[in-house]
């Protein structure tokens, strides 16, 4: 129930922090669901090192958007994740439930104009990321010479960039499939490295999704 509440309040800021610049004749607004991918980071210390970071899980959210130009248009999108911490090295494993809230504004550069019925898209962007460990924590925890899984938040920049395809399925509605990846720097209060060991690179948040917009003003 927290999650859900948490998820309506982001995406209505994200709507209504967007309507205001929509263009006079064609807004978008659409909801969509998929499942993400992370690309974790190795973690070392004077007796080996471990593979770190966060578990594939579902997406979903929300878009709100306008149309800039025939090829050029911007869009609001939140993003909830369910996403548990990790840290594994040989066969031993740590999990500790999570999840994260993903904010971001993207311009996308549209491969044929509004009135084509088909539209492939390169899209980039920039925005924050809430990331947030919500399991119990233990002093038992495995491999807790490498890092620490804690119950806390912490806020991280990200950058945005992917693709997709827009098919029109009629005159107010838009079917979506789209990939991201958001790529940031590793949240080192929510996955703490132990005194004498070492974080190396940034994660990768790899997130296909498919959903439906509707179109008004076209």
């Amino acid at each position: 129930m927290n999650n859900l509440k948490t998820f309506c309040r982001i995406a209505v800021a994200a709507i209504s922090i967007t309507i205001p610049g929509f263009a006079a004749d064609s807004w978008e607004l659409g909801f969509f669901g998929g499942y993400g991918f992370y690309k974790n980071v190795t973690v070392t210390n004077a007796t080996g090192e471990a593979s770190t970071g966060f578990k594939s899980g579902p997406a979903f959210g929300a878009i709100a958007g306008n149309e800039m130009s025939r090829w050029l248009s911007g869009e609001a999108r939140y993003t909830y994740r369910r996403n548990d911490l990790m840290v594994s090295s040989g066969s031993q494993e740590a999990q500790f439930k999570g999840e994260s809230h993903i904010m971001h504004y993207d311009f996308l550069f549209h491969s044929a104009p509004r009135t084509a019925r088909v539209r492939a898209f390169f899209a980039a962007g920039a925005g924050a990321k809430v990331y947030r460990g919500t399991g119990n924590e233990t002093a038992s925890q495995p491999l807790i010479n490498f890092v620490a899984l804690t119950r806390t938040s912490q806020l991280v920049p990200v950058v945005s960039f992917g693709g997709g395809v827009k098919i029109q399925l009629s005159k107010s509605l838009i079917l979506r499939v789209d990939a991201r990846d958001f790529l940031g720097p590793f949240p080192d209060q929510v996955i703490a490295p132990v005194p004498g060991a070492q974080l190396k690179g940034w994660l990768h948040d790899i997130v296909p999704t498919a959903g439906l917009s509707f179109v008004f003003g076209r």
